[in-house]
């Protein structure tokens, strides 16, 4: 199953259906966002939490993370691309750029 992002004119991520997929905060879009900005590139769980929740403390911002991630996973999960965001090596995070996800600034 594809899962769309559009990340030029305006945020949004669709099914191969063409139906948005919901994300429930504005911290996991952002989360999504990051990752699908450079589909296949790493970003360390430590770079995410310091960019996305620069005003917290380390503890907080990495559950803040965690949970963010969760609402990311289930959102794909229910546009049926449950694997689009991938652990890498432990501490990194990936969208994954296999043809599963589609996102228009890795597109000409």
């Amino acid at each position: 199953m594809l899962v769309r992002i559009r990340l030029l004119g305006g945020f949004a991520v669709e099914g191969s259906d063409g139906r948005p997929v919901g994300l429930p905060t504005r911290k996991a879009a952002a989360l999504l966002a990051v990752l699908a900005s450079r589909p296949g590139a790493t970003y360390t769980r430590e770079r995410l939490a310091a960019l996305l929740w620069s005003q917290s403390g380390e503890a907080q911002a990495r559950g803040s993370l965690r949970q963010a991630l969760a609402h990311v996973r289930k959102a794909l999960a229910a546009a049926g691309c449950d694997a689009a965001v991938q652990e890498s090596r432990g501490e990194g995070l990936r969208l994954v750029a296999d043809g599963r996800v589609e996102v228009d600034v890795a597109h000409p």
